[in-house]
């Protein structure tokens, strides 16, 4: 794999050769809808190519009928006070959106609407003020999705820390090395694994959506005007393969 072809686009090829129902949308109205934890873990693993939903807790699910198309999860961010610092306001109103995919079979505007819609109802059941949204160059991505639903782009993230581990053959998130090993220092994983690595962190895109009344969102987004910058593009001639 090379980060010109975003990891999903491959992952949703490979759903498409597999499946074997054939389906038609056509006439059909969607809804968003709160989803359980287990449903969207359960459509995540299928369909993201990180095969796993993370911390997710808030889930949304863009259904026709009674079968899902797409899938967005929202959770609390780690670095949830520095965000509310930059807007100025409370730490419980910052989310980030942590997981999001999509059938083969899904329309092109499936991440888009169901982000927009979800997130007015994370606003209303949450009071949510702040949604931070990543995309990681290494994976081919650009946040083309984020982009289209009108996200603010903040440039790149700190790359600072570990990204992940890798130990005895399977790799772990950083904060579930702490949870299952009691910690990550050196002298402590090197007697469960010898080789372990360390995995460098890496700088991924970052964006925010602002939420709130028209009026909140004006203040919101004034206290963001300088760090605000133009979106990353695909250098030519790449074809754009991003897909949620």
């Amino acid at each position: 794999m090379t980060p010109a072809v975003c990891w999903q686009f491959r992952v949703k090829l490979k759903n498409a050769r597999e499946d074997r129902c054939s389906r038609s949308i056509d006439g059909l109205s969607p809804q968003v809808l709160e989803i359980s934890q287990s449903e969207a873990r359960k459509f995540i693993t299928q369909y993201e190519w990180l095969g796993n939903a993370g911390a997710s807790r808030y889930c949304y699910g863009l259904m026709y009928k009674s079968e899902l198309a797409a899938v967005v999860c929202y959770a609390r961010p780690t670095a949830g006070a520095a965000f509310a610092s930059m807007i100025g306001i409370c730490p419980s109103g910052v989310f980030q959106l942590c997981r999001g995919a999509s059938t083969h079979w899904a329309p092109k505007y499936a991440a888009s609407m169901l982000i927009a819609r979800s997130m007015k109802m994370l606003e209303a059941r949450k009071d949510a003020k702040l949604v931070v949204a990543y995309a990681d160059p290494a994976a081919g991505e650009i946040g083309v999705v984020y982009q289209a639903s009108n996200a603010l782009y903040l440039g790149l993230s700190d790359s600072r820390g570990p990204g992940a581990y890798v130990i005895a053959g399977t790799r772990y998130h950083p904060r579930s090395v702490h949870r299952l090993f009691g910690c990550a220092r050196h002298n402590v994983l090197i007697e469960v694994d010898r080789n372990y690595q360390r995995i460098q962190r890496t700088k991924k895109h970052r964006y925010v959506y602002v939420l709130g009344c028209e009026m909140e969102r004006r203040r919101f987004i004034k206290r963001l005007t300088p760090r605000i910058r133009p979106y990353p593009k695909r250098p030519p001639p790449e074809v754009n393969m991003e897909v949620v």
